[in-house]
């Protein structure tokens, strides 16, 4: 069933379900693609219980955007270790997360990262005052004295909409 009333359209099923309504806030893209490539060199890392924040301005948007979506592709400069790439990656929010290792925090459980992460790197996208961001987030806790931990280079091509929800 097709309702109109008072500048809004709902479209139930005959289930009295609805299929569609123009007030659930659907999302509106307000600017143009903003693509690029991004070369991110290696990070190592030596102390216990790190964390740190690294913004990467991808571009601008309108103003008025709040959220921004889209797909990114990673591009490892050497095969050791990382994510799968050579393929497109959604993100319509949350995070990415690009490496996450860890022990076992129970035995017998070969390859479990569960509670007990030692070192994460992750991205993220961000709208803030018309301007576009991937953030890159990296946690380690528990390295050992004179031990280093490097999060690898490489490059992340990107495709992202920013917009907002109306």
């Amino acid at each position: 069933m097709l309702l109109v009333k008072d500048g809004t359209l709902r479209i139930t099923g005959s289930d009295g379900s609805t299929r569609f309504d123009s007030d659930e806030g659907l999302f509106h893209t307000v600017t143009r693609d903003i693509k690029g490539t991004l070369s991110i060199g290696t990070v190592t890392v030596s102390a216990t219980n790190h964390s740190s924040t690294t913004p990467y301005l991808l571009g601008s948007c309108h103003p008025d955007c709040t959220h921004a979506i889209g797909a990114v592709k990673f591009t490892l400069n050497n095969f050791a270790a990382g994510m799968a790439f050579d393929r497109w990656h959604t993100m319509l929010g949350g995070s990415i997360v690009w490496v996450m290792d860890g022990e076992a925090a129970f035995q017998n459980v070969v390859g479990s990262n569960q509670r007990n992460i030692l070192q994460l790197l992750t991205y993220s996208l961000r709208v803030t005052a018309g301007q576009v961001f991937l953030d890159r987030q990296i946690f380690c806790t528990t390295i050992p004295s004179g031990v280093n931990f490097s999060f690898l280079s490489h490059s992340i091509q990107y495709n992202i909409k920013a917009g907002l929800f109306t």
